[in-house]
């Protein structure tokens, strides 16, 4: 349908353009409007051969690239989504650490409580000793944690730059690293042999 429509465009052009040029060789005007609708004719004629080899290609491209950077968007909310998710995960394990140190806590209270009750001053040393213990204890499992979260992060981040450089690193800008790298290495040689001569 849209063809015919160009079509019908495009003929009626050149029947104006054929009428004129006849009304014009009957009633004798210059050539100079002769010359002009044939200017225009042909400036039609190329802008509709220019539309139509013109039109899939750039059609394409910008299809394609539109295509890329939904993709690349879509990539992106996705590490993020993930990265919050764990993110989620650490604070509800740390959470889960602080519970289990105040319950421990707890009970090692309620514990020291009842040996002071029964034998008043062994139940003080104990108390001491286990809450130094308990202390020392949180501490180190604090740390342990922290430790591992670290590791843990360090190698989400390191993994997520791996992708990211994966993604920009292509075979063109590969080989036009290589390029540049190789002509640097030629002057470098040429500047040395006149050294040396």
């Amino acid at each position: 349908m849209n063809h015919l429509i160009k079509t019908f465009i495009f003929s009626s052009i050149i029947l104006l353009g054929s009428a004129n040029l006849v009304s014009a060789a009957e009633s004798g005007e210059s050539s100079s409007s002769l010359d002009f609708l044939w200017k225009v004719i042909n400036f039609v004629v190329l802008i509709a051969i220019l539309y139509w080899f013109a039109k899939k290609p750039v059609t394409s491209a910008m299809k394609f690239s539109a295509e890329n950077a939904k993709n690349q968007l879509d990539e992106a909310r996705r590490a993020e989504t993930k990265a919050i998710e764990e993110m989620k995960k650490m604070r509800e394990t740390i959470s889960e650490l602080e519970n289990e140190t105040v319950a421990t806590l707890e009970k090692a209270r309620e514990e020291a409580q009842t040996e002071k009750d029964r034998i008043l001053e062994e139940g003080k040393r104990e108390i001491e000793r286990m809450r130094k213990q308990a202390q020392f204890s949180i501490e180190q499992e604090y740390r342990k944690a922290e430790f591992q979260l670290r590791q843990w992060f360090a190698s989400e981040s390191i993994k997520l730059a791996e992708e990211n450089v994966k993604q920009k690193m292509t075979s063109t800008r590969q080989n036009k690293l290589v390029k540049e790298y190789l002509d640097q290495l030629s002057k470098v040689d040429m500047q040395g042999e006149k050294e040396l001569s």
